[in-house]
């Protein structure tokens, strides 16, 4: 897999994350979910188009990360998910917008700050960017 091929997968996890949250919040978290999804979809827009040799390996990582975090069609909180994709995007090899980061950091904030999140969110996040992490190397 080429390195437009892992910024893709990255970017598109995180437009995951905008989409349900917009559906699932309200207010404040749903106008950020809304910027993330804004956001990366004009940092989508600057790479080249896929085709389907591309979304190949691309479908292999993606289910391999669904097996390892049991992710695969099941609801996580918001907190949990923002909290993966934050960690993710620190640990990768690509510059991102930096208004993603912000309404990424925003939604973890507002969870934190009402102190309304399950117990191991933040915890969970970290491991599942750690799979990712790992699964991204051998690709």
């Amino acid at each position: 897999m080429n390195k437009t091929d892992k910024k893709t997968l990255e970017l598109a996890l995180i437009i995951a994350l905008g989409e349900f949250g917009s559906r699932a919040t309200t207010g404040r978290l749903q106008g950020a979910c809304q910027k993330i999804v804004k956001f990366v979809t004009r940092e989508l827009e600057k790479l080249p188009p896929l085709t389907d040799e591309d979304l190949k390996p691309m479908a292999v990582a993606l289910d391999e990360f669904g097996d390892q975090t049991k992710w695969d069609g099941q609801n996580r909180h918001l907190a949990t998910v923002a909290s993966f994709c934050l960690e993710m995007l620190e640990n990768s090899q690509f510059e991102y917008d930096q208004k993603i980061l912000n309404n990424l950091n925003k939604i973890v904030d507002h969870f934190d700050r009402v102190k309304k999140v399950p117990g191991p969110s933040f915890w969970a996040g970290s491991v599942a960017a750690e799979k990712w992490k790992r699964i991204l190397e051998a690709a």
